[in-house]
């Protein structure tokens, strides 16, 4: 198992500690047993791969976020969570200056959880600005991303370009490919 520790504030007062967990699913001969008589759904054992040890201003957090004193679940890519947090603490040479639809998905996700989303709009906002939006032609992932992206960061205009093809492209409910869209959003279209 590997640590990282990754200084987000040097002069941090907090430690969030992020494991990245992987779920395998173990058949003992009792187990495999019991499922095939329809009893028991096989066993499943988390693994902790690695640790993410990120040092943070509590100050920070509690300011952008009211979920900052919560227990935070294994359920954020490191890497993403890692560009949130240099948002929420204004640590703008850690930010990537281009980033993907999928990586700005990944955020949206994030905040979105954290409640933080208004902590780190500006970042977000500057990023669709410089973003090339080409536009899908098929119901698809990317579609959804960008609803996320503008729900999340409530921008007027990538929402209205993307509702619109959702409606022109899809005959009943947009699907959400997975991705915390609210229900409201898909259906607004």
């Amino acid at each position: 198992m590997a640590a990282h520790r990754i200084d987000i504030d040097p002069d941090g007062d907090t430690l969030i500690i992020l494991p990245t967990v992987q779920v395998t699913a173990e058949k003992s001969s009792d187990a495999a047993r019991r499922e095939m008589n329809g009893t028991d759904a096989p066993e499943s054992t988390a693994i902790i791969e690695e640790i993410f040890y990120f040092k943070v201003s509590m100050k920070h957090l509690t300011m952008a976020s009211p979920r900052a004193k919560m227990e935070f679940e294994p359920i954020f890519d490191p890497y993403t969570f890692e560009i949130v947090l240099a948002m929420i603490h204004a640590k703008t040479e850690k930010l990537p200056t281009d980033i993907s639809i999928a990586m700005l998905s990944n955020i949206a996700v994030v905040a979105d959880d954290l409640n933080c989303s208004s902590a780190v709009q500006s970042f977000a906002t500057q990023w669709i600005d410089r973003m090339t939006l080409l536009e899908p032609h098929t119901i698809d992932i990317r579609l959804a991303q960008l609803l996320l992206i503008s729900s999340v960061f409530k921008s007027d205009n990538l929402f209205i370009k993307a509702t619109y093809k959702a409606v022109l492209l899809s005959p009943d409910e947009m699907p959400s490919f997975g991705l915390p869209i609210w229900p409201a959003v898909l259906r607004e279209r």
